[in-house]
């Protein structure tokens, strides 16, 4: 059996209302956090309502890092599941996807 993921990233300096990073770390400004943490849990749940909806894949995790913001589903099928993803965001603020990674391995069962 093989176990599949996407991971979705955005650019934090990308996301609307935040103006940027902070040069050492990465990450927003104190003040904007907050921001970066609702842009992406917007994204997540507006893209895991469509994921569920079609059947197509599960929230799996989420993230905040270096400069960008990510969460990951668990999928069938990465072009169906990307298809679906895209369309959901199509001419929202969350349509500035920067990367979506896919992740595919073996699952071994123990007994």
């Amino acid at each position: 059996m093989t176990y599949k993921s996407i991971e979705i990233y955005y650019d934090i300096g990308k996301i609307p209302g935040i103006a940027a990073t902070d040069e050492k770390t990465g990450f927003p400004r104190p003040e904007e956090i907050g921001l970066a943490l609702d842009f992406r849990n917007n994204a997540m749940e507006l893209i895991e309502e469509a994921l569920m909806e079609a059947g197509a894949g599960e929230w799996e995790g989420a993230e905040i890092g270096m400069g960008e913001v990510n969460f990951g589903f668990t999928v069938d099928d990465f072009e169906r599941a990307e298809a679906i993803v895209r369309k959901a965001v199509e001419g929202t603020e969350f349509a500035g996807i920067r990367e979506i990674a896919r992740t595919e391995s073996a699952m071994t069962g123990t007994g």
